[in-house]
């Protein structure tokens, strides 16, 4: 890339100036984003919920009996995953998890699609980040947990694409210590490995040593669950790994909700990347949906 180039990108998405800065820089950026999109701003602005066990502690498990008792038909959506995922061939030979992505298998009259967009789900996102957030990505994620990959989301690490965000991870089968279980700490003891080792989320410095928290070893929270189980995660908060070698294989289905203002987006967000590759086969769709998938 020239230097033309390189200016030209900038003026696009100033947010790659900061996107591998320190947690405080980032913050400001999102701050200044956030109220320089007047307009976004004011037609997703949302209540926060400051007593939510996303707000408290950056994460919550949400058991399926949870789900089921808020009009969400889990069982019948992981049904239409396994009948479609089921002739899958799964390779794993140079990563350590194999990814489908939803959209490329389903369309926006989906049970998948109605659960990513639903109302029970989008409020909970909304009373944490504070907007209807945006859709960027949904994933059905296979890892065989065989090997050892170095510098990978095996390792300790923060994600960087926002300030804060929002990752769902539904389990499509019984998850635990013995098939690759996340590991995480909350955003209190992540927030004090931050300031202990001024981390940054830049590619060098982004994954770090088990041993940067043994000190909170009795903190860590593994994320168990059996199937339908879904667990949302703040991932810019909570240092988190997973897929790691282990007995068993790990299925899943997980998501990511951002905000309008990340550093990850254009400053014009509506044109980028991110979310024009997150094509969807649209069918009819309310206001709402149309605003998580970035249409509206």
């Amino acid at each position: 890339m020239n230097f033309y180039e390189k200016i030209i990108l900038i003026l696009k998405q100033p947010g790659v100036l900061i996107r591998y800065r320190s947690l405080q820089i980032r913050k400001i950026y999102f701050y200044l984003s956030k109220y320089l999109h007047l307009k976004t701003f004011f037609t997703r602005k949302r209540k926060i919920d400051y007593k939510s066990n996303l707000h408290l502690y950056g994460f919550e498990k949400i058991e399926i009996e949870t789900l089921i008792k808020n009009d969400l038909n889990i069982g019948s959506m992981i049904s239409e995953l396994e009948e479609k995922i089921k002739n899958f061939n799964y390779l794993n030979k140079n990563s350590h998890i194999e990814t489908f992505d939803i959209p490329d298998i389903f369309d926006t009259d989906s049970k998948v699609f109605n659960f990513l967009t639903s109302k029970y789900l989008i409020d909970l996102v909304s009373k944490y980040l504070g907007c209807i957030p945006l859709l960027t990505y949904s994933s059905i994620w296979y890892s065989n947990n065989q090997k050892i990959f170095e510098n990978s989301s095996q390792e300790y690490h923060l994600d960087h694409e926002d300030y804060m965000q929002v990752k769902g991870f539904l389990y499509l089968e019984d998850i635990d210590e013995k098939n690759g279980a996340m590991n995480l700490f909350s955003k209190e003891y992540s927030k004090r490995v931050v300031r202990e080792i001024n981390y940054k989320t830049s590619p060098e410095r982004k994954r770090v040593e088990d041993g940067l928290f043994s000190k909170y070893e009795n903190e860590k929270i593994v994320c168990k669950g059996k199937k339908g189980t879904l667990y949302l995660v703040d991932t810019s908060k909570c240092f988190h790994c997973g897929a790691r070698k282990s007995l068993d294989s790990r299925l899943l289905l997980t998501f990511q909700f951002i905000t309008p203002w990340a550093n990850y987006l254009e400053w014009n967000w509506k044109n980028s990347e991110i979310i024009k590759k997150n094509n969807w086969k649209i069918k009819e769709l309310n206001n709402i949906q149309k605003k998580v998938i970035g249409i509206k």
